[in-house]
């Protein structure tokens, strides 16, 4: 055995024996329980900034070049954005067992979050209810398929003859510039600031309501007294808008909460 091969295993033998015990140690259980209003807030500021960082660095990315690596980031600051709508049902579930287990189950289901931005054409009316769960299911194909593309080379089916030709391909090779873009302007749209006096509102709604759908419907009712056009946070719009996209996010969260991983 020639000196390179021995420092070699001794290396993996101290990392299986010395130093993997403690990584397993260090892996942090995550929450499934009940959550205060105060932990509500200190988690929605926490998830606003860690969107903003997410898109920060894909800008920073995309300007160096690094385009597949850019669209990964920015579909990770788009999810991490519509983690706070999320965080407002927690009170609804607050004292339910199962339906904190349904809330926990759907927080940590990637294309739930990623493919709630497809209500926007239906907020803006431009859509239909079917076409909206077309785009819903389409939208979080796409976002979820481009985050995997831009991390990981893979195998694709290049057509050829009315064959299948299999094609390698590394990250760099599979998300061009445009489709990076596309995925930075997305994520910009809706990674924007949530206004602490909205968000203390909205934990206030929830606790004094029935069920989800009337605390999303009660940020419709908040933006009754903004004029026509007035800019309202990622929305933008008018009150009968504001009614139209927290219907649709709502309907997003029931259709594919239940069908994420434990």
């Amino acid at each position: 055995m020639s000196d390179e091969e021995r420092l070699a295993r001794e290396r993996l033998e101290r990392f299986v024996v010395e130093d993997l015990p403690a990584l397993e140690e260090a892996v942090p259980n995550v929450f499934r329980g009940q959550l205060t209003d105060e932990e509500l807030m200190e988690g929605a500021r926490t998830i606003s900034r860690n969107a903003e960082e997410l898109l920060e660095d894909a800008r920073l990315l995309f300007e160096n070049g690094r385009h597949a690596r850019a669209a990964s980031l920015a579909i990770l600051a788009l999810e991490e954005s519509f983690k706070r709508l999320m965080l407002f049902v927690h009170p609804l579930v607050r004292e339910d067992q199962q339906g904190r287990k349904e809330f926990w189950r759907a927080w940590r289901d990637h294309k739930v979050k990623s493919s709630t931005p497809a209500t926007a054409p239906f907020l803006l009316g431009q859509i239909d209810e079917e076409r909206r769960v077309q785009l819903t299911k389409a939208l979080g194909r796409w976002a979820n398929t481009l985050k995997q593309r831009g991390l990981y080379a893979d195998c694709y089916e290049e057509a050829h003859d009315n064959t299948g030709v299999p094609r390698w391909a590394l990250p760099s090779q599979a998300v061009d510039e445009e489709e990076a873009r596309k995925a930075i302007e997305l994520a910009a749209t809706f990674a924007v600031p949530l206004a602490e006096e909205d968000a203390r509102w909205m934990l206030a709604c929830a606790g004094s309501s029935g069920n989800v759908l009337e605390v999303l419907l009660s940020l419709a009712d908040r933006a009754e007294g903004l004029s026509e056009g007035e800019d309202w946070g990622a929305i933008g719009s008018s009150p009968e808008n504001v009614r139209r996209f927290v219907e649709a996010v709502a309907k997003s969260l029931g259709e594919a909460g239940t069908d994420g991983p434990e």
